[in-house]
């Protein structure tokens, strides 16, 4: 079985998760931080430099007199393995998602509707509202969260339902 879907994975200052068969990377080196959004294909050729990294800096600890500097090549060996490892996790999971540009998914997409992509946007009205002091007479507790609203924003909520 695939680990979660929505899994992140995190090495050093990089940040990345698969998403509707697409790869999320938020690279924190930045200021401000930089975000992308890449094919599979891309990501696992990015993936292929790091295994191709992992390579040089092996024989250079092959080749190397000195302890101190097979052991820190042997620590960045680790760390690129680790990164490579979560690399290959996040494409799987991004595989079984389903790609994107595939005439079939594009097609699921357009029969069932993609519901996460709906967002509310709040407007001005609605900031007002939240920003309106309430008396506490006015309070009563909501039925499910056990916590107070307002009878007006209560009936105004069921109204939109």
């Amino acid at each position: 079985m695939i680990s979660k879907m929505w899994e992140r994975f995190k090495h050093k200052r990089l940040e990345f998760w698969a998403e509707r068969g697409m790869v999320n990377i938020i690279d924190y080196r930045k200021s401000p931080p930089e975000y992308k959004s890449e094919m599979l294909r891309e990501f696992l050729m990015r993936a292929q430099n790091f295994v191709d990294e992992r390579k040089r800096i092996a024989h250079r600890a092959a080749v190397s007199t000195s302890t101190t500097g097979r052991r820190i090549a042997h620590e960045q060996i680790e760390e690129l393995q680790k990164l490579i490892d979560d690399m290959v996790r996040c494409a799987r999971i991004a595989k079984h998602q389903g790609d994107p540009s595939d005439p079939r998914v594009q097609e699921h997409i357009r029969k069932h509707g993609d519901s996460s992509r709906k967002i509310f946007v709040p407007t001005a009205a609605d900031v007002a509202e939240v920003n309106r002091p309430v008396p506490l007479s006015a309070m009563q507790p909501a039925r499910r969260s056990g916590r107070f609203a307002t009878t007006e924003s209560y009936t105004d909520y069921l109204k939109v339902k």
